[in-house]
Parts: structure tokens; sequence; C-alpha cells
């Protein structure tokens, strides 16, 4: 991670523990070497990419889900965002938008992303969630760009 130290990274989360900073780190590890984001499969990883001891596929998978409980989730996205930017050389020559929709229950969780391509892999900078349903307009696009520019 470009010889970045624990307490470099944590300057992006202020307001969360290392711990849950860590485990952030390992669950995108995770992700990465198991090329899915299906936490079931992602859990058989654990065990190489971190320094626990244990082996048991029950507690490597509830590692990986507590970390969608944490708290002041809204100031843990701004630390992301600001992560991905300060770990990455961006190339503003192209820049990506897509949208993603989907239910959960009845609510519409509808996200509106805006990146560039890092080593061909898609690298999200920037998002929104759109509370609606259905297509972004004019307003929403610009919106996404507006808080892009804010980060550089």
């Amino acid at each position: 991670m470009k010889n970045l130290t624990e307490g470099k990274l944590k300057l992006f989360f202020p307001n969360h523990t290392l711990p849950q900073v860590k485990n952030f780190i390992l669950l995108i590890t995770c992700i990465l070497h198991s090329r899915t984001v299906n936490l079931y499969k992602c859990k058989d990883y654990v065990p190489n990419l971190s320094k626990s001891n244990s082996s048991s596929a029950k507690s490597n998978y509830a590692r990986l889900i507590r970390f969608f409980k944490i708290k002041e989730i809204e100031s843990f996205i701004c630390g992301i965002q600001e992560l991905s930017v300060a770990l990455y050389p961006i190339d503003l020559t192209y820049l990506i938008m897509d949208r993603s929709n989907w239910k959960r229950g009845m609510k519409n969780i509808n996200l509106l992303t805006i990146g560039t391509l890092y080593n061909q892999v898609f690298l999200p900078l920037y998002w929104l969630q759109l509370n609606k349903g259905g297509s972004s307009n004019l307003s929403d696009r610009k919106s996404l760009i507006e808080g892009l520019s804010s980060l550089l």
C-alpha cells in the first residue's frame, strides 16, 4: 500500500479505531484475492492475509461481517474516498461514470459513481447515493463532478 504506515492510514479515518481500519483493509484485500465480493468465499483468504491464528471459517466470516456494523459510516466513506485519491495516480484524461441500482426490501439503493481505470480495474473515486429509483439527471451528474473536484 504505497508505504502507508498504520498511523498515516488512521489519519483518513479519525472517527474510527485502528482495528476497524485494519479490518477494512483485510476485507478489501480478501475481495481482491478471491475476486468476488461474496464474503462467504472471501473468508477463506483471512488466515493467509492477517496475523490471526484463527483457522475457524466461522470466526473469519464473522470478522468480515463485523466491518459492516461500524458506526458513523458517512465519515468512513469520506475517508475511503480521500484514501483512494491519495494512494493512486489519477489520470483525469478519461473519467468513467456509472450508475448502479438495486433494492433492499422496499428501499432503492441507487449509486452514481465516477472513477478511473487503474491497472485495467475500475477505481471508484467519488459516488453519490441518489435518493430515488431510475436514472440520474444533469444536476446529479454535476454534483458528482463537483464532489470529485473537492477531493482533488
